[in-house]
């Protein structure tokens, strides 16, 4: 009886953490120092991934002004901001959201494999087509392998890859460095490159590219983080997986992955708060 008893109460204080965690985003800062900008460039940029329609306050404002009160120089949305299931179809809180953020920075956004699935579908052409409507009343940036000017010495990368990319189980086809830089040119070695690329999973060509920074989301920060253990299993039902969330170095470019700013289907998080990154980034020294 006395088990039985420590076990509910150990049962009920998980779900109130897992509840409490669903709906307290959190601020994750990082600070960049790159020779390719000039003493005075100070850039702030604010960074969240899969949203997947998932509401802060009415009309998102929690979550707006999180972002807002960081005075951020540019919004940057790493995909999957929706989610493509006609059942989960709550798009008007992600256009709520970007409403709001618009208002503070200019807005760049690269789909992930939501936006990419969605965009595939027949049966929800429409609902495709009236969001896309949506983003560009807003003037958001949509980078489906585009480069975008940040400032003078910066450009942002969109990678947009097809779904086989992101499949669960089963065969993928593969990815390389040779591919990022067909869909994408090579970046340019005088100015401060930043890639956004939904999944981490491709780490390793992503790295091998010559990027100062890359962006990545996609993977929830594992859902479940036990101590000692990490990170449990990612979105794409990898166990224990590499990569997601934190910051990472190879080959002279950081990574950044996000873990998230929201969750769908399965909506647990355990130690694993959602986030907004902030990414400060200035001159060496």
């Amino acid at each position: 009886m006395v088990i039985l008893l420590i076990l509910l109460v150990l049962i009920l204080i998980i779900a109130a953490r897992v509840i409490y965690e669903l709906h307290n985003p959190e601020i994750r800062r990082y600070l960049f120092k790159t020779d390719k900008l000039s003493p005075n460039d100070k850039i702030r940029i604010a960074f969240i991934s899969d949203l997947h329609s998932r509401k802060y306050g009415k009309n998102n404002c929690r979550l707006v002004q999180m972002i807002s009160k960081t005075r951020p120089d540019f919004i940057v949305l790493g995909g999957d901001m929706i989610t493509a299931s006609v059942l989960a179809n709550k798009d008007d809180n992600t256009i709520d959201a970007l409403n709001g953020l618009t208002n503070i920075a200019p807005v760049f956004y690269v789909p992930g494999n939501h936006e990419k699935k969605l965009s595939r579908s027949s049966k929800q052409a429409e609902r495709f087509s009236d969001y896309m409507f949506e983003l560009e009343c807003m003037d958001v940036s949509y980078l489906k392998n585009q480069k975008a000017v940040l400032t003078e010495k910066m450009y942002i990368y969109g990678l947009d890859i097809d779904t086989s990319y992101y499949k669960k189980i089963g065969h993928k086809p593969r990815f390389s460095t040779d591919i990022l830089r067909n869909k994408l040119g090579k970046p340019d070695p005088k100015a401060f490159n930043i890639l956004v690329a939904h999944t981490p999973e491709y780490f390793d060509a992503y790295t091998s590219a010559g990027y100062d920074l890359v962006l990545c989301g996609h993977y929830h920060g594992g859902m479940v983080i036990l101590p000692k253990v990490g990170p449990l299993i990612s979105s794409d039902l990898k166990f224990r997986p590499e990569h997601s969330g934190g910051a990472y170095r190879k080959h002279g470019t950081s990574v950044v992955v996000s873990r998230g700013i929201g969750s769908h289907t399965v909506n647990i998080r355990l130690f694993n708060r959602p986030e907004i990154v902030l990414i400060d980034i200035r001159q060496e020294g």
